[in-house]
């Protein structure tokens, strides 16, 4: 999602945040989200 393709436009780490968590249960796992997002979050504050 924040990486540029061929094919599309990377969105920002903020937005793919959401997109996760907006999408857990659905397309992706809600706790590898949680996982992941507890886990990214403070290391894209530094």
């Amino acid at each position: 999602m924040v990486s540029e393709t061929s094919y599309k436009v990377p969105i920002g780490f903020d937005a793919a945040i959401e997109e996760l968590n907006r999408n857990a249960g659905k397309q992706f796992d809600p706790k590898l989200v949680e996982v992941f997002v507890d886990n990214i979050t403070p290391e894209l504050s530094k």
